[in-house]
């Protein structure tokens, strides 16, 4: 079995690299091994940092976006945001 390290990138991302948008904390490469931060939303806490990274790993390693994700255990954005008290 091999492994691959991960690459990260801080944003702006590099000629041929994507930007992270400024509304986002990080970006993953689908089915890839590169993850794009954006420096500027990191060390709020560590458990909301190691979240980011765990959310970020899955795209990674699934290849899927958070639509096809939410598709997949049949939930909405809507309900995400009502079910967790979300404005």
């Amino acid at each position: 079995m091999s492994v691959m390290a991960a690459s990260v990138s801080v944003a702006p991302g590099a000629p041929g690299q994507p930007s992270v948008w400024a509304g986002d904390k990080a970006v993953a490469q689908l089915s890839g091994n590169a993850v794009y931060i954006n420096a500027s939303f990191w060390g709020g806490g560590a458990s909301a940092d190691l979240t980011t990274v765990m959310h970020e790993l899955i795209h990674n390693v699934t290849g899927l976006t958070d639509d096809d994700i939410m598709a997949k255990f049949g939930l909405s954005l809507d309900q995400l945001l009502a079910n967790n008290k979300c404005p």
